[in-house]
């Protein structure tokens, strides 16, 4: 099977590898796979779930954790539906976090293993508890030395200490000048890399869905592999095996991947959705839509914030008037030669749960002093009214177009020049088209809008939301309606403007 194009977005899970030659295999690209346990839960067939959770969203700022020249993010999945949960993978990690992830290098004689993402204590490791003066009643507890403000008594439970004990004692064999530690680490991860291969669980997976697409096998095997591979659930094969068969048949009984159907022609490309970024490569991103990934270019505005790294791999980015750029329709499995173009206007980093994929929302609103003339299509705007500039009619007849404000004199004239060039023309080969030039103020500016088929019920006060609009190139912020977009008149409200 020739998996190239649909290996090639797991480039953000690889690490370097010390081989000087890299590997054909397809496995490859599940080597040397490092990230934090708490970014296993995005892994999971979350988004299989299509159920929209986004009542009751609280904001969550991505951070991330850099160890040498390793950075770790926290993917957050906002899903009702994970068939294992994750933190019975985060605990077990936590209690065995002397060994870092197990990773199969392509270097037989150096296994890679990296500096893993600290696990902050949660509500089941410290509880803060007012013991009084009854004392500490339940013996799995102990006082960690610490109190809260007011004087509370923060409890732990013994086995946190003592795999935070361990974990020291395994930091200080690692720098003992004798080696003898560092060897005995090395020979405990090369057992544990051998004991579930994924070529083997792959081949096992091909046999266990023989009706389905090899590409499409592979491409959900990879992200339910990473997925329990990086939960360190301690399964023998043939449970593991099944665990995976889980994963797989979940993700592809419920597949709904936006890219997929953007390639293949079922839906237009400039929709809100929301991606996220797994790989910055030079002069193109990759984003993954929590099924399927694809390489992204970008335009000068959005390249000046990667370069500022305010858009990062692990972020997730809400997406609107995206274009394509290619031919198409095409397999989401052979889309070498084709990217999705990200615009400025249309790119945010969300700070919250939300899921991958599509969103009932139509779009997002953006200030007017955060538009640039040069960043492409606008999602939407709200603001008031506060002066209509002009109305006119914009007549057109093949090669003949002009504006006027008095419609019946320039139809006049046109029957004239058709005489002249005995020429003779329909109503229907006349096109009329009127519009309004507004100025249209929020609270961080103002700009003009052209509204292409106005409303005759605007008026100056009045509030707006305006939906999908292009700029112009000029000097000053001018904004231009289109077919795609629509205008709705708001209820007046005192505190807009």
């Amino acid at each position: 099977m020739d998996a190239g194009s649909e290996v090639e977005f797991e480039s953000f899970f690889q690490s370097s590898s010390n081989s000087e030659e890299e590997t054909e295999d397809s496995f490859s690209v599940l080597d040397s796979i490092q990230v934090s346990c708490d970014d296993m839960i995005f892994f999971s067939s979350d988004n299989a779930c299509r159920k929209d959770n986004t009542a009751g969203e609280e904001p969550d700022v991505s951070e991330s954790l850099e160890q040498e020249n390793q950075t770790f993010y926290d993917f957050n999945s906002d899903s009702s539906r994970i068939p294992e949960s994750p933190e019975d993978g985060c605990k077990a990690m936590n209690a065995n976090s002397t060994n870092s992830i197990g990773v199969t290098s392509t270097d037989e004689n150096n296994p890679n293993t990296f500096p893993q993402k600290r696990l902050s204590l949660d509500s089941d490791h410290i509880l803060d508890i007012d013991l009084g003066e009854g004392g500490n009643t339940n013996e799995d507890m102990m006082f960690s030395g610490f109190t809260t403000g007011s004087k509370k008594k923060i409890q732990v439970r013994r086995e946190s200490i003592r795999s935070a004990y361990k974990i020291f004692e395994d930091g200080m064999e690692k720098v003992d000048t004798n080696g003898e530690a560092q060897d005995n680490l090395s020979r405990r991860v090369e057992r544990e890399e051998v004991e579930i291969d994924p070529e083997r669980v792959y081949r096992e997976m091909k046999k266990r869905f023989p009706a389905e697409d090899t590409n499409r096998v592979f491409a959900q095997f990879t992200w339910a592999w990473i997925y329990f591979f990086l939960g360190r659930r301690r399964l023998e094969f043939n449970d593991f095996v099944d665990r995976i068969e889980e994963q797989v048949r979940i993700r592809l009984e419920n597949e709904y991947s936006v890219l997929r159907r953007i390639l293949e022609g079922d839906d237009v490309p400039w929709r809100y959705m929301i991606l996220l970024v797994v790989g910055i490569d030079g002069e193109k991103i990759e984003v993954f839509d929590g099924y399927h990934s694809l390489y992204a270019s970008y335009d000068e505005a959005l390249q000046k914030k990667i370069e500022k790294k305010e858009i990062r791999v692990g972020f997730r980015l809400k997406v609107f008037g995206a274009d394509l750029e290619g031919s198409t329709p095409i397999s989401i499995f052979d889309c070498e030669n084709v990217r999705l173009k990200l615009h400025y206007n249309g790119v945010r980093v969300v700070h919250s749960k939300r899921r991958l994929g599509y969103r009932k929302r139509i779009g997002f609103r953006l200030k007017i002093s955060e538009i640039l003339s040069n960043g492409g299509p606008v999602c939407c705007i709200e603001g008031v009214v506060i002066k209509i500039i002009e109305t006119k009619y914009f007549v057109k007849v093949e090669n003949y177009s002009n504006t006027t404000d008095d419609l019946e004199p320039e139809l006049d004239r046109i029957e004239d020049l058709a005489r002249k060039a005995e020429r003779v023309f329909s109503s229907h080969d006349v096109r009329i088209t009127m519009y309004t030039k507004l100025l249209v103020r929020d609270s961080s500016g103002e700009c003009t809008v052209t509204w292409w088929n106005p409303s005759p019920d605007i008026k100056v006060g009045q509030a707006i939301r305006m939906f999908y609009l292009n700029p112009s190139r000029s000097k000053e912020l001018h904004l231009n309606t289109n077919r795609r977009g629509y205008i709705k008149l708001l209820p007046e409200n005192p505190k807009r403007g």
